[in-house]
């Protein structure tokens, strides 16, 4: 079940129109609900699906490109996964991480090509900056559902060590990579 505050504070965010009139507003608005009702999560949750990463990141310094996510329908959306009687914090947890994946991770278009995927239904590579072990960073593609990942000349990554960031502005001008923001 999820907690009576987490599930007040979740619904304040849609009541402020400002909070939905942009991607950047909407990534400061949940995060804010997040931290806001953190003694409710525990250490596990905070890590899965890198949500005490995303909570760190600073929306305006993302390549927000085209999400997933529509602004007008997401009160909808939100009071419908409220109405079920089952909708718990680790519910919560996934919803807000992959909303927040979702308006900083730029959607390439292109379908996962891994097993685990390609039966259907499966995820869509999307824009992320990576750092090799060795510190060397480049662009990749990264699978939304799997672990699945590539390079831009589709050489699919499995080196191991390295960090995922959400691309940048700047990574955008930097890698020569057109992708309209």
């Amino acid at each position: 079940m999820l907690h009576n505050s987490i599930r007040k504070n979740w619904l304040e965010v849609y009541e402020n129109p400002l909070n939905l009139s942009c991607y950047e507003n909407y990534y400061t608005a949940l995060v804010l609900c997040v931290k806001h009702n953190i003694r409710f999560l525990t250490d596990v949750m905070l890590t899965q699906n890198q949500l005490s990463f995303l909570l760190d990141v600073d929306p305006r310094q993302c390549a927000i490109y085209n999400p997933d996510v529509q602004l007008e329908y997401e009160k909808i959306r939100v009071q419908k996964l409220l109405r079920l009687t089952n909708f718990t914090k680790h519910d919560f947890v996934r919803f807000v991480c992959n909303t927040l994946n979702d308006i900083i991770s730029p959607n390439s278009g292109r379908d996962c090509p891994s097993e685990i995927c390609s039966g259907g239904g499966g995820g869509t590579l999307r824009y992320s900056k990576y750092e090799q072990p060795s510190g060397t960073q480049c662009i990749i593609l990264e699978c939304d559902y799997c672990t699945y990942a590539e390079s831009l000349d589709n050489k699919a990554i499995i080196e191991n060590g390295g960090k995922v960031f959400p691309i940048s502005k700047k990574d955008l001008s930097q890698y020569d990579l057109d992708i309209p923001v």
